[in-house]
């Protein structure tokens, strides 16, 4: 081997080899890269190589050492150690950046299956840390067999509802590493478990995605099919919660969930979930803020027809339109039997959230049906006269509705909604007459004639009190919701009789006097005249009496004025409806009696 030849392996190259350049694609293999460290090497021999000589033999190493003597004629350029350098990295590169994702991956994916093959522990973080917000829930629309319901609102796992140290932690790792879960569409099974037949019904929901991760709102925007379940099976609780007797209600729900995170599907899993709904209104109060009474005439008769506006308080989320709707109107006969006494419809309802509601009723009463206005047994009133009775005294009375039967239904109405209606009788209360309160303008005995007591009378007989002849005039302020022709027929009155303030005695009229009535239709008032004879006055107090009979004979013919305070019975005819009777009207004025005898 001369200095003009440079040295080379023994095994047989015999040109040397090329530095590669930088954008070189060959393969990086292991004959690729001793070929490149050969121009590097200068073999000399046994010292620079121990154990190599011109030929190899089974004890020549494969690699021999670096050495540092460079031949001067055959240097690489300064790009051949870069591309030496980067292809002794490259391989390592990929290799790790696999065995990364891949372990990513792995973790990923225990963490997964450990969360969801752990179902109760993942549910029971869910239930704890779930905060589900409602801001409107509107019906859609009514179908043939249910209710079409949007929900909006938030849900937002919150961490630090849930008190379980590891149960906490299991549920944030899963959130931060699933992030997400579809929740696909599927059905719930809604239970009463108070009632023995109490299924609510079933809710088809479609797909949503829910976040995981702890503190993240996810905004639901969703539509749901309500199937109610049948009657039989919910009228028990409608009945109890009618009654006043609901004021919480335990609600089961069951529903299989196929869930997925990302492309992973994660099976279908079956949840339960006890609800307790506390704190469950009672029905809305209702205030009568417009009536108008008025004849109107059918094709058949006339009758007496009744506008009414009734606002009632909302404080729920819903958003929703009631169509028109009808409703029998009834009262308890003395066997306590619901009566019909009107059919009323509603106009169209439209709720807002949070907004208070005006509902226009138009309903008819035809006539006054007999059960009504029969004296009960043993009360000496009928069931028209307490409910007339407790209006004009401020105090709240009880109606009764009811909807329609099928046939008499607007048309579009589903059939399952009409039998609802049908099956449910709803107590409304009558707001006190505040109308009437004053009802009477002014009540006064006129023409008065008053007879001392006969001397040789018994004790116990009539004759033995004082009597009054009078002529009893009223007027009646109506009210202005009143239109229909009234007709006052007959008044008995009962009073106690006052004299500057100390009580005289009581008198009773003991029969019904026929009366006349006047109707002024400029002023809205109505004129009463009736004539009482020979009326028992009940003497309480002997020394103010004797007072008073002294002024009547010796006062100089000025005569006296006495006060009556008490109550009137009025028998009431309106032409499209017969004649009723209204009790304890409260009666107060003066009953004026001339001078001498």
């Amino acid at each position: 081997m001369t200095d003009s030849s440079p040295p080379f392996p023994s095994y047989g190259a015999a040109s040397p080899v090329l530095p590669i350049p930088c954008h070189d694609d060959s393969d990086h293999t292991l004959a690729n890269t001793l070929l490149l460290q050969t121009p590097d090497v200068s073999v000399q021999g046994d010292d620079d190589c121990p154990g190599v000589g011109p030929q190899p033999t089974e004890r020549t190493p494969l690699i021999c050492p670096t050495v540092n003597h460079r031949s001067n004629d055959y240097n690489l350029a300064p790009s051949t150690c870069s591309d030496h350098d980067r292809i002794k990295q490259g391989p390592r590169s990929p290799r790790i950046l696999v065995i990364t994702l891949v372990s990513l991956c792995f973790a990923t994916l225990s963490i997964l299956f450990l969360g969801f093959m752990l179902p109760e522990a993942v549910q029971e973080y869910a239930k704890k840390a779930a905060d589900v917000k409602i801001d409107s829930l509107s019906i859609d629309s009514f179908t043939e067999d249910g209710i079409r319901v949007r929900i909006q609102g938030q849900v937002v796992l919150d961490a630090e509802h849930v008190k379980v140290f590891l149960l906490r932690n299991l549920g944030i790792l899963v959130g931060s590493v699933a992030r997400k879960v579809k929740i696909g569409s599927s059905k719930a099974l809604l239970y009463l478990p108070d009632y023995p037949e109490g299924v609510l019904g079933a809710a088809s929901y479609p797909e949503f995605v829910v976040s995981l991760r702890d503190g993240q709102t996810t905004d639901i925007d969703i539509i749901c099919d309500l199937i109610p379940a049948s009657l039989e099976r919910v009228k028990p609780a409608i009945d109890d919660y009618l009654l006043g007797k609901i004021h919480s209600l335990r609600v089961h729900v069951e529903s299989d969930m196929p869930l997925t995170s990302g492309a992973f599907p994660l099976g279908t899993h079956k949840v339960t979930q006890e609800i307790v709904l506390k704190d469950i209104p009672s029905l809305p109060a209702l205030t009568l803020s417009r009536l108008n009474l008025a004849e109107v005439h059918l094709p058949d008769q006339t009758a007496l027809g009744a506008n009414v506006t009734v606002e009632v308080e909302n404080k729920y989320p819903v958003n929703f339109t009631v169509p028109p709707l009808g409703f029998s109107i009834l009262l308890r006969s003395c066997e306590q039997d619901f009566i019909e006494v009107a059919i009323a419809r509603t106009s169209i309802v439209n709720i807002q959230p949070f907004k208070p509601l005006a509902i226009d009723v138009a309903g008819i009463i035809r006539s006054i049906p007999f059960a009504l206005i029969e004296v009960c047994p043993g009360t000496g009133t009928s069931p028209l006269d307490d409910l007339l009775g407790q209006y004009v005294h401020g105090q709240t009375a009880t109606a009764y509705v009811r909807g329609l039967p099928s046939d008499e239904q607007g048309a579009g109405l589903p059939a399952w909604l009409e039998e609802l209606l049908g099956s449910v009788t709803l107590p409304v209360p009558v707001p006190a007459g505040n109308a009437l309160k004053d009802i009477l303008k002014s009540f006064s005995l006129n023409d008065v004639k008053f007879q001392l007591p006969d001397p040789d009378a018994d004790p116990d007989s009539p004759e033995a009190s004082p009597r009054l002849s009078a002529t009893i005039q009223a007027i009646v302020a109506l009210p202005q919701e009143m239109n229909a022709p009234l007709d006052v027929s007959k008044v008995i009155a009962n009073a106690a009789v006052f004299y500057q303030g100390r009580k005289l005695g009581e008198f009773n009229v003991p029969d019904w006097a026929s009366a006349t009535t006047v109707q002024r239709e400029e002023s809205h008032e109505l004129e009463i005249d009736a004539r009482v004879e020979n009326v028992p006055l009940k003497i309480t107090d002997t020394d103010v009496f004797s007072e008073v009979v002294q002024k009547i004979i010796f006062g100089g013919g000025s005569g006296v004025k006495l006060q009556a305070d008490g109550t009137a019975d009025i028998e009431v005819g309106i032409a499209s409806l017969g004649t009723f009777v209204i009790r304890g009207i409260p009666a107060k004025g003066d009953i004026v009696i001339k001078g001498g005898m």
